[in-house]
């Protein structure tokens, strides 16, 4: 077969393609389930023989297809949540500025919906709110450390819900206080903390734990 006749049945092969799309994907996706070992060896050596061919057409039709796109997308995320979160995970952990760069560019886009997602947040979670405002008054002053929520609430725990100096039950109502004060040169890491009653850090001022409980 000369080129110019291979060219020619090309052009056939395309016309029948967009005249009988349907037919011939539901062919072609018939004799793949039937079968699907020489589907995939088709599959791979194409994949190896153009490198990003795959994306790039996909890439097409999402953009053709939004609507569909989004939909697949969440469907797939519905039925391999842990392993799309761990993926995403590995990613944030190995590209930490491509990471910063996204979600700045992202903030810049939708700065009205991400501040009203953030005050939602805050309503719903106003311990996340202390925490963070407490890190960043201390992380302003040069005092090392920071801590999230979940470490106030094992250090609670683990207090079994008692102040740390008199042993009152605290009843969810408490103080976090820094054993080594910052003043003194205390740090903001979890280990330097404890959930106290506003009473006893209130007296306790600028001493340290082992001064207060020796008093």
């Amino acid at each position: 077969m000369t080129d110019a006749q291979r060219v020619k049945q090309a052009a056939a092969c395309r016309r029948y393609y967009e005249r009988n799309r349907a037919v011939v994907h539901a062919r072609a996706k018939a004799w793949a389930l039937a079968n699907p070992e020489r589907a995939a060896a088709i599959h791979a050596r194409h994949k190896a023989k153009h490198p990003g061919a795959a994306n790039i057409k996909a890439q097409r039709w999402r953009e053709r297809h939004p609507g569909a796109a989004q939909a697949a997308a969440r469907r797939h995320y519905l039925r391999n949540r842990e392993v799309v979160a761990a993926r995403g995970k590995a990613w944030r952990l190995a590209h930490p500025e491509k990471c910063r760069q996204y979600t700045r560019k992202y903030y810049r886009k939708n700065v009205a919906k991400c501040n009203a997602a953030k005050l939602r947040y805050c309503q719903a979670h106003p311990e996340w709110l202390r925490v963070q405002n407490r890190n960043l008054k201390l992380r302003r002053r040069g005092v090392t450390g920071q801590h999230r929520p979940h470490h106030i609430r094992l250090i609670y725990a683990s207090q079994n819900g008692l102040c740390y100096y008199c042993t009152v039950p605290l009843l969810g109502v408490f103080q976090v206080d820094h054993m080594v004060p910052v003043a003194r040169g205390g740090t903001n890491w979890p280990s330097n903390l404890c959930c106290a009653c506003g009473a006893c850090n209130q007296a306790k001022r600028t001493r340290t734990a082992e001064e207060f409980l020796a008093a």
